[in-house]
């Protein structure tokens, strides 16, 4: 089963109150919609009170997992 960076990161903000965020190797370039995943990762860093960290690549292979 494969879930969401976006939404599993959303769903640890919630649940914590003084982790640090990581996602790392977020893919910008191969995506559909750029702004989209960059409007998704302010959310989340709003919803977290700014302890969202993130790490983007220009490109990745489609088969590589997301890492959180």
């Amino acid at each position: 089963m494969s879930v969401s960076c976006t939404l599993t990161l959303a769903m640890l903000a919630r649940q914590t109150k003084n982790a640090r965020l990581l996602a790392l190797g977020v893919p910008i370039a191969n995506r559909y919609d750029p702004y989209r995943v960059a409007e998704e990762l302010a959310m989340i860093d709003v919803i977290s009170n700014g302890r969202l960290e993130i790490g983007l690549v220009k490109a990745s292979r489609s088969s590589w997992p997301c890492r959180i």
